[in-house]
């Protein structure tokens, strides 16, 4: 029987808006707008009949308080460090925007800034997973955006090169995981986009 994994971005942030670089060691809080949209996305879930065996977000604050608000505090979040965002290394809490090109195409990623790889970060998200999913059916995972396209890029590069190609993967994304023998099957990408 298939085990399923909704992976989510965690809600914008004040970082995000102030283009300021938000990685591994770094973190802020949420925007009242992505507060007022996690509780409205909360509908989807209930109206869907969609319930989980464990909800899990990294140690952040910001993936934290969006995993609460998009379960309406129905669950205990279980905070795990290893879901955290790709490091960034000597870039962290600089005031730049990555673009796309930047975070997947430049040789090592961020290797030559003491950070990671895309390979070392979507490794780590690979085995994170697996390790949640192992005695549950269905779970909410939430995470950040770069550790998640590394992942899909590492081990599901179809998905991923159709995502790059938008351009665009917008807070609270949230793609829909299959498991089958320690196999991933990209089942479809949930944007949230009209829900504001």
């Amino acid at each position: 029987m298939s085990k399923i994994i909704y992976l989510m971005r965690h809600g914008k942030t004040v970082f995000n808006v102030l283009h300021i670089v938000q990685g591994y060691n770094s973190d802020s809080p949420l925007t009242l707008k992505a507060r007022l949209k996690g509780r409205k996305i909360a509908h989807y879930f209930i109206n869907n009949k969609i319930s989980f065996d464990g909800v899990f977000a990294s140690d952040t604050l910001r993936a934290t308080k969006t995993a609460k608000l998009v379960t309406k505090h129905k669950y205990k979040v279980i905070k795990v460090r290893n879901l955290r965002e790709l490091k960034f290394g000597d870039l962290e809490k600089k005031h730049q925007h990555l673009t796309f090109d930047r975070l997947f195409d430049a040789p090592n990623a961020f290797k030559d800034q003491h950070g990671e790889s895309n390979e070392e970060a979507g490794k780590r998200l690979h085995d994170t997973l697996l390790e949640l999913i192992k005695n549950k059916n269905q779970i909410l995972c939430v995470s950040s955006c770069a550790i998640i396209l590394s992942f899909l890029k590492v081990y599901i590069p179809n998905e991923f090169l159709k995502i790059k190609k938008m351009n665009n993967f917008p807070n609270y994304s949230t793609i829909v995981l299959e498991v089958n023998d320690n196999e991933f099957k990209f089942t479809k990408l949930i944007s949230f986009k009209d829900i504001s």
